[in-house]
Formats: structure tokens, C-alpha cells, sequence
């Protein structure tokens, strides 16, 4: 199912992007990132039975990615625009990391459809979050709300880039293995959320500065509380979908 979804979606936004986001032909491109989408979404739609071990060099393997975040050492565009980017480098090492830590590995990470208890952790979640970034936002005057002036082809294709390529990981790697990693090694659930959220939070420093350092943990803190909540990675995917949406939608930098 997952599969099915994310590669229709994935068909749907490289037919809506304009022809000046494709670095190279668009015939050899498409086909490139539609089947990346589809190896990526493999694991997490037959997933391996989940009986494998959080090892402690699993920590080394972790930070080393978020440094690859950070400072994104090499780069290969196919894909860049404003809402949307593919790099090869960086999503080879996100493929291997499904593949590794899901079917090699075998860890036993939640990537289950929501039930309704979920969904309705994800939806308060959501609603009680954009409300303190909010305040936070309005303290720190940082981003300064405006009205929605997204077209619909724009909305498609950042729910899907949100959704798919930037919050599955994400989720995945902060939530799923940072706070499987805590919980494996009997750290404090409340001081494994905490470490996860602070160390979200220090990955954007690059992108934004420390305001949004600020936001991010803040961010974080919600989506693992979610996560701790439900064990599931999707609904903390759906939570972060939702947040980024609304401040990509609905939030301007005060400087613009």
C-alpha cells in the first residue's frame, strides 16, 4: 500500500514540476526517482519480522548520518526547487538505511496505518503544537503568519515531499532509532525524548540558525511525545507532515 501511494504521488509532483527543476533529461530522471521511491517504500510496506537488536555502534552509524545532514559534504542534484529536491548521495544513504536497519537488521520499528486513537494523538498534536510555535515564533519574530496563497499543483507537491521525503526519514531516524536506541539501553523514556528533540533541533542549525534550532526542538519534543504515545513512526510522520505544511503555507520570514 505504501508503495502504491508514494509512487503515485511521486508520478503526480514530477508531472507538476516545472522543467527547470530537472538538472538532466526529464526521461532519465523520472524513472531514477520513481524507482528510488519504490525501493525506499519496500521495506516498510513487507516489512522483515521485527526481531533484531539496537547495537551501540548503532549510535556512531546515526550521528554520522545527521553530520551527512548537516553539512551534506558532496552533492548531485536531479531534482531542486523550492519545494522539492532530490540528491543522489543523500538519498542512496537513506535507502541504505531502511534496507539495513529494517531488512538486514531487522528492528522491530512501527511503520503501521494509523487507528483512530492515533489519528486523534496526531490531530491535537498538531493543533496544540502550530499554536506554541506560534507564540514562540511571535517572541522570537522569526516567521510572521500570512494568508495560504499556494496553488493547488504546489499543495500536492509539498504534502507529498513533506510526507514521503523529508518526515519518513526524519521520523525514522529520530524517533524510531534515537529513541529505540534510549529505550534499548534503559535510558528514561522523558530523557530519551529530550536528547532526540535537542539533537533534531542541532541539525537545523545549518539550514536556519538558532531560532530555528529553537523551533525544531520544540517540534521535536512534540513529535516524540507522539511517537512515545502511539510506538508508531507514521503517526509522528503525520504530525510533522501537518506542522511543515502549515509553515510552509502560512509563515513568511520577517525579513520578506
Amino acid at each position: 500500500m505504501f508503495i502504491i501511494i508514494g509512487t503515485l504521488l511521486t508520478v503526480v509532483i514530477l508531472c507538476l514540476l516545472p522543467q527547470h527543476c530537472y538538472k538532466y533529461s526529464k526521461n532519465i530522471v523520472a524513472p531514477i526517482v520513481c524507482s528510488y521511491i519504490i525501493t525506499l517504500l519496500w521495506p516498510i510496506t513487507f516489512p522483515a519480522k521485527g526481531e533484531g537488536n539496537y547495537l551501540w555502534f548503532d549510535l556512531l552509524i546515526v550521528c554520522s548520518i545527521i553530520s551527512w545532514m548537516i553539512w551534506r559534504f558532496k552533492a548531485l542534484y536531479l531534482l531542486k526547487d523550492n519545494n522539492f529536491e532530490f540528491e543522489v548521495y543523500y538519498r542512496l544513504i537513506i535507502l541504505g538505511m531502511f534496507w539495513y536497519y529494517l531488512m538486514i537488521r531487522k528492528l522491530p520499528i512501527n511503520f503501521a496505518i494509523p487507528d483512530g486513537k492515533e489519528l486523534l494523538f496526531v490531530l491535537s498534536g498538531t493543533v496544540i503544537l502550530i499554536t506554541v510555535e506560534a507564540v514562540i515564533n511571535w517572541k522570537l519574530k522569526f516567521f510572521r503568519l500570512i494568508r495560504p496563497q499556494a496553488e493547488i499543483k504546489d499543495m500536492i507537491i509539498i504534502v507529498t515531499y513533506m510526507l514521503v521525503w523529508v518526515a519518513l526519514f526524519q521520523e525514522f531516524l529520530f524517533r524510531g532509532l534515537l529513541i529505540g536506541l534510549s529505550d534499548s539501553f534503559s535510558i528514561p523514556p522523558v530523557v530519551g525524548l529530550v536528547l532526540s528533540s535537542v539533537i533534531f533541533g542541532l541539525a537545523h542549525l545549518k539550514y536556519a540558525g538558532w531560532k530555528m534550532v529553537i523551533i525544531a526542538t520544540v517540534a521535536g519534543l512534540a513529535y516524540g511525545l507522539v511517537y512515545q504515545l502511539t510506538g508508531n513512526v507514521i503517526a509522528a510522520v503525520l504530525i510533522h507532515t501537518g506542522t511543515n505544511l502549515f509553515w510552509k503555507i502560512c509563515t513568511t520570514e520577517y525579513s520578506k
